[in-house]
């Protein structure tokens, strides 16, 4: 760790350095990630999926939000943000589930954002 400095110089769109970097720079948010139970982060370049299992949609739903609010907190910490217009939730469900059992279909789920405050994510049904 060193003392912080102004960058003055920068690595250009494309270039075959940034992965590198982004994978160094994001190494210890993998690393809290890892600590999580039925969820799981993962990252390519500068795009994030944070994938659940659970007996149910709800409860699924409720650890990928969990974990995207750690991840937020750890790009705030970093001084990085999330597209947010970016930023959905999909579910899958086996074609034979009992849907009383499992849950019905997802709405998308309110969260408390930690530089924004309260806000949602919605749901899609397709990527």
């Amino acid at each position: 760790m060193s003392d912080p400095c102004d960058v003055h110089n920068r690595t250009p769109q494309g270039s075959p350095l940034s992965p590198i970097l982004s994978a160094l720079y994001m190494e210890s948010l993998l690393d809290l990630a890892s600590k999580w139970t039925h969820h799981d982060l993962t990252l390519y370049a500068d795009d994030g999926t944070i994938f659940t299992i659970s007996a149910t949609t709800d409860h699924a739903t409720r650890l990928a939000i969990m974990g995207f609010k750690e991840a937020l907190a750890w790009l705030k910490r970093n001084r990085l943000s999330a597209d947010l217009a970016k930023t959905k939730l999909i579910t899958f469900k086996p074609p034979y589930a009992n849907k009383d059992l499992l849950g019905r279909y997802t709405w998308g789920s309110h969260y408390i954002n930690p530089n924004l405050g309260p806000n949602q994510v919605s749901t899609t049904k397709s990527l």
